[in-house]
């Protein structure tokens, strides 16, 4: 979806702890961060923790990462609620970030999303043809 972006090779377990990724989220400008990884007890809650003390909102993605196993994920889910991060979905944060269908960009953004979920292609047919 973000072809312009760099991707930041890093040898850290926590991104947050490399400076290139703490410094590419800083130029964006933005406070909100949405968070997702391969592993939710390692990849997203070690940066949504952290972010989210330095005072970031972060918000993630519970159904586009994994965990080892049930008490991994509830235990990461913990942590982070502790933290205050914030947890979705994918259907919840596509919804978010559309806002409204008749916006300049919502149907460009839409078909975005539906690339890549299924459900959500479904849900933009079922809209395009008034809910039939």
């Amino acid at each position: 979806m973000f072809p312009e972006t760099e991707i930041i090779d890093r040898s850290v377990v926590n991104a947050w702890d490399d400076p290139r990724v703490v410094e590419a989220v800083e130029e964006t400008g933005r406070d909100n961060l949405i968070i997702s990884g391969i592993s939710m007890e390692v990849c997203v809650t070690f940066p949504a923790v952290s972010a989210a003390t330095d005072g970031y909102n972060v918000q993630t993605i519970l159904d586009a990462t994994a965990a080892i196993n049930r008490l991994g994920e509830e235990a990461a889910l913990w942590r982070m609620q502790d933290a205050g991060v914030t947890p979705t979905t994918y259907n919840g944060i596509a919804s978010e970030l559309l806002h409204d269908w008749t916006n300049d960009k919502g149907n460009d953004q839409a078909m975005q999303f539906a690339k890549f979920w299924p459900p959500y292609d479904y849900l933009i047919n079922s809209h395009q043809n008034g809910g039939n």
